[in-house]
């Protein structure tokens, strides 16, 4: 087994670990050159054979985007590639109070969770920690995003 873990004392990178006994036991933690912006991540593998991970990947920027990396092993996440999540539509000032909270502007992307479902991703996430997105995108879309 092998797990991801972040960094919450300043390296603004991801670790990882290795379990030979089906989960019982973890070897030490080990800094890996992927980078993070102290915040949650998501990764599952495809039908496709390789692996996807959804994250804050940019410390620069924090939570302000989401990337999609791959890994064709399952454990070296060499291709990273920002999502062109959009941003919601702008509300009319006349709106409740509850429903401004959703205008466009700098918003907080963060604890992604992804599903495969009909040859797409489904990534699910919070934006501004009010409000649940979806964003879809097709298996061929990820594997153009990490090739070119």
């Amino acid at each position: 087994l092998f797990a991801l873990y972040r960094d919450n004392s300043g390296s603004q990178r991801l670790f990882h670990s290795t379990s030979e006994d089906r989960g019982r036991t973890w070897g030490k933690p080990v800094i890996t050159n992927f980078p993070n912006a102290t915040s949650k991540l998501f990764s599952i593998p495809t039908s496709r054979g390789f692996r996807v991970l959804v994250l804050n990947a940019n410390p620069a920027v924090g939570r302000r985007e989401l990337y999609l990396a791959i890994s064709p092993d399952e454990r070296h996440f060499t291709q990273l590639a920002l999502l062109d999540i959009p941003s919601p539509p702008p509300v009319d000032d006349r709106a409740p109070e509850v429903w401004r909270k959703f205008q466009t502007g700098v918003a907080s992307l963060q604890y992604p969770h992804v599903i495969e479902h009909d040859d797409h991703l489904l990534i699910a996430f919070s934006r501004n920690k009010n409000q649940t997105e979806l964003f879809r995108i097709s298996l061929d879309d990820v594997e153009k995003l990490v090739s070119d």
